[in-house]
């Protein structure tokens, strides 16, 4: 088989073609990173922490795991982790569970980091069951002053960073039969 000077000519006009827009993107990898560090950052001074840690893990996806990223990626979410913690002893526990939250259904957990986390999911799970504890007292102590709206609008938060937990449902459910028949009372006493 025999190939034509014009043949070979495009061939290896396509190969050029492509290796220049290997090496482009390869000197281009650290601007990258950094553009995605800076709008990472950004969005975490604007206490979006969910949108943060997207940006982080599409990059991560994106680049092979850089080691620069990685370490940026890390730090980041335990200064995330940090704010919780904050905001935790600070009694803002629908604050903190909500950040816990963001953490755990992010995935930065699953991620292998050469510089470990300083929290992983066991941690993250504890905390919200912590949050939901504190205000589901919270909610009680309403309760028990007979302040129904109030003990369901404490409750309800709670869903928002624990979905499944059941006493904060089995509580919401009761109140809001009580807060039903106090309505239906009321209007029939009128």
């Amino acid at each position: 088989m025999r190939i034509d000077r014009l043949t070979l000519s495009l061939v290896l006009c396509f190969s050029l073609t492509a290796l220049t827009s290997s090496c482009a993107s390869f000197h281009n990898k650290p601007r990258a990173i950094a553009e995605t560090v800076k709008q990472a950052q950004s969005q975490v001074a604007l206490g979006k922490y969910k949108k943060a840690l997207a940006i982080y893990a599409a990059a991560d996806n994106k680049y092979g795991h850089d080691a620069t990223l990685q370490q940026h990626y890390a730090r980041t979410g335990d200064r995330i982790r940090s704010t919780a913690d904050t905001a935790f002893k600070k009694g803002g526990f629908s604050q903190a569970g909500g950040i816990y939250r963001t953490l755990l259904t992010s995935g930065i957990t699953k991620k292998n980091f050469q510089e470990p986390l300083s929290f992983d999911r066991t941690y993250l799970r504890s905390r919200i069951g912590s949050c939901s504890k504190a205000l589901m007292e919270r909610g009680l102590v309403k309760y028990r002053k007979d302040d129904l709206d109030g003990a369901f609008s404490i409750w309800n938060k709670v869903l928002a960073f624990d979905p499944g937990n059941r006493a904060i449902t089995k509580a919401l459910q009761t109140t809001n039969k009580q807060r039903q028949m106090l309505k239906d009372f009321s209007s029939v006493a009128k």
